[in-house]
């Protein structure tokens, strides 16, 4: 099953950067995050299309899209289901801050939805095995081409309550970006 994600992941990240134009900025990501006793571990890639929305330009905004795999880790429990694996996307909006600043710094927000191993880990009850997912991230760039980006996150998975128990995760994180054009 976890070799089933994980090729499933690269498959999605592959096929999405075939989609997009040459010109696009894609970038990988590793990241590692933590909460309510939860540790994760998170690699993945994103890009920014090569489009204007001009809903978000009005606002400031650019659009970008993300796709990631996630290995969960319940730290200290001791259950048969401590460790599970999601798999997720999202899109959302990035606001530059400041481009005349050689660490451009960044907000963004993201909307999507990840898919679960299992919905129980820990003592915690996910419910559904489908989730929605919120991302939130502050960020600044590591050099004047900003081909390295470092990211603070905090990401709220739930179901919604479509399905109770309803026991979302919350967790903060950190994230380096590598991109290209």
């Amino acid at each position: 099953m976890h070799a089933a994600v994980l090729a499933l992941a690269t498959l999605v990240c592959a096929a999405t950067s075939i989609a997009t134009r040459a010109d696009d900025a894609h970038w990988f990501s590793a990241a590692v995050g933590s909460g309510e006793n939860i540790d994760v571990l998170r690699i993945g890639g994103g890009w920014r299309p090569d489009c204007v929305c001009d809903w978000l330009a009005k606002i400031g905004a650019t659009p970008f899209f993300d796709a990631h795999v996630e290995y969960w880790n319940a730290r200290g429990d001791r259950h048969p289901n401590d460790n599970t694996w999601s798999l997720g996307a999202l899109a959302g909006a990035q606001w530059l801050l400041s481009q005349r600043s050689p660490l451009q710094p960044f907000i963004e927000f993201g909307v999507g939805a990840i898919a679960v191993s299992e919905t129980r880990i820990g003592t915690r009850d996910l419910s559904s095995g489908v989730l929605f997912d919120e991302r939130l991230a502050a960020g600044i760039a590591l050099d004047p081409a900003a081909k390295y980006r470092l990211a603070v996150y905090t990401e709220h998975r739930s179901n919604g309550k479509i399905k109770p128990p309803n026991a979302g995760l919350i967790t903060y994180g950190i994230e380096l970006r590598v991109g290209w054009r």
